[in-house]
């Protein structure tokens, strides 16, 4: 996605509406005031859609963005498509590794949070149980050496439309440096791309 949608999906996500609702000009007349409501905290949020950047790319855009407005929490998406260097006696997971290692060096400095979205191997799809593990994360060995926490995400009616665990969606925490591992479960609003507690479904 380029930034203008990014923006407008945060925007719906905020606003509470089907994100093709805003797209498509469909908007109700009485929520049209929430658009110009919510454009000031839309503009704190720095968006770089610029594909196949470097790892030193995304750090130097966190030193200068702590710099001149501060920083906080940094998402990438994803590590598979950060761009690394080729070095001698590489494997497959050599270079994602380097990655991970820079933007933890990267979130130390700038003192925020960042969180990496990563692929999983195609090999979930062939198995009974499809709930991913770290070992299906792509280059998992480099994520798994430099991660504090790795949350894997999982949706049942992804895969079994008959299921009767619509709107949940499990968090697996697979490591959490700091913590317990386990499960939490969520409600997952599909037409507003919300989490929201079970509690509150």
């Amino acid at each position: 996605m380029n930034k203008r949608q990014i923006y407008n999906r945060m925007l719906a996500n905020l606003m509470g509406v089907d994100y093709e609702t805003l797209r498509t000009g469909q908007l109700a007349k009485e929520l049209r005031p929430q658009i110009e409501k919510w454009k000031p905290f839309l503009k704190q949020i720095y968006v770089d859609d610029r594909r196949g950047v470097s790892a030193d790319y995304i750090v130097d855009s966190m030193r200068h963005l702590k710099r001149t407005q501060g920083l906080d929490f940094v998402a990438v998406d994803y590590i598979q498509d950060v761009k690394e260097k080729g070095e001698h006696n590489d494997n497959g997971g050599s270079a994602i590794a380097r990655v991970c290692r820079k933007l933890r060096a990267g979130a130390q400095e700038c003192d925020c949070v960042v969180m990496g979205l990563s692929q999983v191997t195609r090999d979930v799809e062939n198995r009974q149980d499809k709930r991913p593990s770290i070992a299906d994360l792509s280059g998992s060995t480099g994520i798994e050496t430099a991660a504090d926490v790795i949350a894997l995400l999982y949706r049942d009616e992804y895969y079994n439309p008959d299921t009767d665990r619509k709107g949940i969606m499990e968090v697996n925490f697979g490591k959490q440096r700091n913590g317990k591992v386990g499960k939490v479960e969520l409600h997952y609003d599909a037409e507003r791309q919300r989490l929201s507690s079970l509690s509150r479904r």
